[in-house]
């Protein structure tokens, strides 16, 4: 269910079907679609409470009157997507942690004692809290009417609080409520508040009438900036109020404040996917993706509920510190009760990467945005970094920005734009990138590089300019499991290379100097050690809380050597070609957090289970276009690319770059996502049953959106002439009066298998 769907219901969207696949999982799961308008914005808490509400499958007839159960939700499907801080791409190649899977645990309890009576579903969570506190969430949401094409919702009432630990009184209230008016018009109320030390944090307000023409609105909210008590930079309140009304063809939206009214096109729209389904070309069945399960701290179900992933273990907030070698359990359903089944934890203080070379050709990146440092003599912010692209002619220098340690980079356009020529005087011959088409870190490995005064490498290098058929390197990384006979027996490094004392690596001198000097190596009972000694970190060093990375580490074979001689003098190792030279390579990290540790468990026979990353997948951009599913200058700039897509499991595909959109004014194309009120969005659409490659190239798959956001146009304030705003700020609810106690009681124990993880039944 989408509180969006009941604010703007899309409009009609065509769905290809495939008749062969009729009754298989292609067919059965059903996209949504949903229209986003910046009124909708003050609705985003609870539109987020019901998305995860819906993944508990609190509807489902074999958990209806089953008492309490057990379902692991994945917040990222229902919130914070369009958040500018994903445009910070850059960044997301340095660390493990923007790639983390945790799931929120939520105990569940779904009533109906006949047909015609209220569905009562009541459920508990742990979530972070003001100063990331622990805080219990109750909540109560009673059904009454079903849903239906007009309204989406039915009728219904949720009210919920939140608690801390050591407070008496709940922090958090609210009350969300959908019915029918005298009049049979849909009215949708909602309030919500948190306060905490005296002072209120947060505040929303909405109140909404539907009927089969349109509908009208009022929206408020107020938050406090710079965290409780308002102290600090950036203290203070803000608070905006929102009337809105709209008919079959238009919406008009008018500042509480300042009365300003825009008017926006509900027939012209563009679409972005957040959610994509990937199933198997020949039977329509789900691609499984083997990313890993849930483990309980006690055999009967009754402990604490984590998360085992490719990349790491998580916990709900509040959960245990567990150590290596403690005793977990993987419980699951079966035929007679839950069946458990021990494992023994083992976490290393670090881990090995394999980095495994794959390649492009630059002609197949056509307008696709590539990011990095390009260094190059001139260049009067040489710190900065640079967005690119290959236009079809030439590699050019677009845009540039100042590194970021928070937030999304402020980017600038550089105009004109920069190509990078034979006259261009380079720092390295390669270019290193970053790009969410090629699922990460890659290199653009240029030809004839020379250095520009004979034998001094600090002059540079002067290379061929850049052609479609200009290599691009990239790499597909995996973890190594402690005791991986392929890793080689020496490991050499020369850049970033771990310090490490007989106590491990020291936060202040944690790497070697880079002064070409070779370092060696040895990757033994899952850790990396420097001699004799651990190459671990136990604390992060000031201003990098994400951990540490080491540059790369290689075989030092005859053959590596010689691909790693410097252009300038053979006898010389040049450590930054081998993200264009070698066909693999290792990194480590390591760290205090979670994502910097290798984290599995161990089967009965002493075997370290593997858990896999992301599939990768291959989407080749339709030359043709995709018949009106994006805009055709969308089509235009993309046909023919090739994007590497990754995808972690129904509903997580990743990889499609995106843009920075302005609710204020759809037709803004300013790059910087920084600006205040900027949300990042997916730049295209991939069509409903669009076939996709696996990772040798060969056709395998179909794509199917799952959840699918339309945005409107702005268009003249004459379209809007007949449309009536009304102030609805009489209809907000009442925390103070209208809103009750959920009133569950103390938190049930619940024993067995989570029933549900991310929506599906288990």
């Amino acid at each position: 269910m989408n509180i969006k769907k009941l604010l703007l219901p899309a409009l009609a969207a065509v769905v290809p079907t495939h008749g062969a696949l009729a009754q298989t999982d292609y067919e059965k799961d059903k996209t949504r679609t949903y229209v986003h308008e910046r009124s909708s914005e003050a609705l985003e808490a609870v539109n987020s409470i019901l998305c995860m509400l819906d993944q508990t499958r609190y509807g489902d007839s074999t958990l209806l009157n089953s008492g309490y159960y057990t379902a692991l939700v994945d917040e990222s499907l229902c919130g914070e997507r369009d958040s500018a801080e994903k445009s910070d791409s850059s960044s997301a190649g340095d660390t493990s942690a923007n790639e983390a899977t945790s799931y929120t645990e939520f105990k569940v309890k779904s009533e109906r004692a006949n047909p015609t009576d209220p569905q009562v579903v009541s459920m508990f969570v742990k979530v972070n809290g003001p100063n990331d506190m622990p805080m219990n969430i109750q909540g109560k949401f009673t059904m009454t009417e079903g849903v239906s094409e007009f309204n989406p919702l039915g009728a219904f009432t949720m009210v919920f609080k939140g608690s801390v630990n050591g407070v008496p009184v709940p922090i958090a209230k609210g009350l969300v409520k959908a019915q029918r008016d005298t009049l049979g018009r849909v009215v949708l109320k909602y309030a919500e508040s948190m306060s905490f030390g005296g002072q209120e944090l947060f505040g929303v307000k909405a109140a909404l009438l539907k009927n089969t023409e349109g509908g009208s609105g009022s929206t408020f909210q107020k938050e406090l900036s710079g965290g409780p008590g308002g102290g600090g930079p950036g203290g203070g309140a803000s608070q905006s109020t929102t009337h809105f009304g709209y008919n079959k063809t238009n919406f008009k939206r008018k500042d509480g404040t300042t009365n300003e009214e825009v008017c926006l096109s509900r027939t012209s729209f563009e679409t972005s996917a957040w959610q994509y389904g990937l199933y198997n070309k020949d039977t329509g069945a789900r691609v499984p993706v083997n990313s890993g399960f849930p483990i309980n701290t006690q055999a009967d179900g009754r402990g604490q509920f984590g998360f085992l992933s490719f990349h790491g273990l998580f916990f709900p907030p509040g959960g245990p510190s567990l150590n290596d070698g403690a005793t977990v359990y993987r419980v699951e359903r079966g035929a007679n009760g839950p069946v458990s089944t021990p494992y023994t934890l083992t976490i290393k203080d670090g881990k090995l990467k394999r980095f495994v070379r794959s390649e492009v050709s630059l002609g197949s990146l056509k307008s696709i945005p590539l990011e990095g440092m390009v260094p190059f003599f001139g260049d009067s912010n040489p710190n900065s970094i640079k967005r690119f692209q290959w236009d079809g002619t030439q590699l050019k220098i677009v845009a540039t920005a100042s590194q970021s340690q928070g937030g999304p980079p402020a980017w600038t356009p550089l105009t004109p734009n920069q190509p990078i020529t034979e006259q261009t005087t380079l720092m390295f011959g390669d270019i290193g990138i970053y790009s969410q088409a090629l699922g990460g870190q890659g290199r653009i490995k240029l030809a004839n590089c020379v250095p520009v005064s004979g034998g001094n490498p600090a002059s540079g290098v002067r290379c061929s300019a850049p052609t479609a058929d200009t290599k691009v390197i990239f790499f597909r990384e995996s973890l190594v499991a402690p005791g991986d006979s392929t890793v080689p027996a020496t490991l050499r490094c020369y850049d970033n290379c771990p310090k490490a004392g007989p106590s491990g690596m020291d936060k202040n001198d944690p790497s070697y100097a880079n002064d070409g000097t070779a370092h060696n190596y040895a990757f033994t009972s899952g850790l990396l050690r420097d001699g004799a000694n651990p190459a671990t970190l136990a604390e992060a060093q000031s201003g990098k809380s994400w951990g540490f990375g080491s540059g790369p580490m290689f075989d030092p074979s005859t053959a590596n050597l010689a691909a790693l001689a410097c252009p300038w003098d053979a006898a010389q190792t040049c450590p930054w070609k081998a993200w264009g030279e070698l066909s693999e390579f290792f990194m480590w990290e390591t760290g205090p957090n979670s994502w910097n540790k290798f984290t599995s468990v161990i089967d009965g026979n002493g075997n370290v289970v593997n858990l896999d990353p992301p599939l990768a997948v291959q989407y080749v951009y339709p030359a043709v276009g995709t018949g009106g599913v994006n805009p055709t200058t969308v089509d235009q700039k993309f046909a023919g690319n090739t994007f590497y897509l990754q995808y972690g499991g129904f509903g997580n595909l990743q990889g499609i770059p995106g843009k920075c959109f302005n609710p204020e004014n759809p037709a803004d194309t300013d790059i910087d996502c920084s600006k205040p009120g900027r949300r990042w969005v997916p730049e295209f659409t991939i069509p409903s049953g669009s076939v996709a490659k696996n990772g040798n190239g060969v056709d395998a798959y179909y794509v199917k959106p799952l959840e699918v956001e339309q945005r409107m146009a702005k268009v003249a304030a004459t379209s809007c002439a007949s449309i009536k705003v009304s102030d609805l700020s009489g209809m907000w609810p009442n925390l103070a009066t209208d809103w009750t106690d959920p009133n569950l009681g103390a938190e049930p124990e619940v024993s067995g298998a989570p029933k549900v993880i991310a929506g599906v039944l288990q």
